[in-house]
């Protein structure tokens, strides 16, 4: 009888194989985890890259719009000014393609516009509201800037900014 319990410590077969069987799910179960938990954090961090990119931009179109004056000729789809920071010259703003467009002195064309965000970002959409261009109104310039703003990867996230920004001079 000694002999026979001797012989009777360990595992069986079927014993291993179910063993096995619940580690590979677990295994499987957690990799699946960790790969959709990279795949959201390379999301996050293009779309974050994005949006500081688009942040930057509307902060130097703000800065620049404040010292300006002369927004006669600006549309909805172009904001057109004189700006003091550029030395008194026209400087335009302008959606080119999927990116934002700045001109400085002669904006007649598209051409004349060179791209000033990043290739990360994609603009979806550029526009523009005017209040108080007009010299009758007696009212500082005020330009509402608004931005849809995407990424260049497969995710489709779109982001909205907005400021307005009132102009210092009453020219």
């Amino acid at each position: 009888m000694k002999n026979s319990a001797k012989y009777n410590s360990g595992f069986t077969l079927i014993e291993l194989m179910v063993g096995t069987a619940v580690f590979l799910i677990i295994i499987a179960l957690s990799t699946g985890v960790f790969v959709q938990t990279m795949r959201s954090q390379r999301t996050l961090s293009a779309v974050t890259a994005a949006n500081e990119s688009a942040s930057q931009i509307l902060e130097q179109i703000a800065r620049e719009t404040r010292t300006g004056h002369d927004f006669q000729l600006s549309t909805p789809d172009m904001l057109l000014f004189t700006s003091e920071q550029a030395n008194n010259q026209t400087v335009g703003y302008k959606m080119i393609g999927n990116s934002i467009g700045r001109c400085l002195s002669t904006c007649a064309s598209d051409s004349d516009f060179k791209a000033i965000t990043s290739v990360d970002v994609n603009i979806e959409k550029l526009s523009f509201i005017y209040h108080g261009v007009n010299p009758s109104d007696n009212a500082p310039p005020r330009v509402t800037i608004l931005i849809t703003v995407g990424t260049k990867d497969r995710v489709n996230i779109e982001t909205n900014l907005e400021t307005t920004v009132s102009a210092r001079n009453l020219n």
